[in-house]
């Protein structure tokens, strides 16, 4: 009897312990996933959309989406806006900023709604080039997934070829959503 106890009590002891090897490593095997947002902020965001401008939409629905994220493990976010420094008679093609670079969602989802707040629409659309700037947004990581969310009304204005850029950034392993 005290032999099959003594099995039994190494075996919970192997068996906690190779749980714990488990959890500790599984929790370092999953990626941390990475989420740049492109924010459109040029002036065509001032167009009536439903009962509002389409602006005031984006950034209510933004922010309860960033507030759905905050409680999310491995997660980082950032945010980068077009046509927002620039007046649209200008049409300054490289009208693209990252505004709040990558950190964790609990800091990044405040700090990317207050930014979006602030945003007033002025400038040109230039999605193509915006998403070709985002590359460098993201720093070398060996265990990340990397994600591209589009808020956008509207079409390219500047000449480039968001299509071709996104199949470029996929190529990388980037995922693409527009939206």
């Amino acid at each position: 009897m005290a032999v099959v106890l003594k099995k039994n009590i190494l075996l919970k002891i192997f068996l906690i312990y190779n749980l714990t090897f488990i959890i500790q490593h599984s929790s370092l095997a999953q990626p941390t996933n990475r989420i740049l947002f492109i924010f459109d902020d040029s002036y065509s965001m001032y167009a009536p959309w439903n009962s509002n401008i389409k602006i005031e939409v984006a950034k209510k629905v933004m922010g309860k989406f960033l507030d759905s994220l905050k409680n999310i493990p491995n997660l980082e976010l950032a945010l980068r806006c077009y046509g927002h420094t620039t007046l649209f008679k200008e049409r300054n093609c490289k009208d693209t900023k990252l505004e709040v670079p990558f950190a964790n969602t609990k800091t990044n989802s405040t700090l990317i709604k207050q930014r979006i707040q602030k945003l007033e629409p002025l400038g040109t659309t230039p999605i193509a080039f915006s998403l070709g700037e985002c590359t460098a947004d993201f720093t070398p990581c060996s265990n990340c997934r990397n994600i591209v969310i589009l808020i956008t009304d509207g079409i390219e204005e500047c000449g480039g070829n968001p299509c071709e850029v996104s199949i470029a950034l996929q190529k990388k392993e980037f995922f693409f959503v527009p939206l």
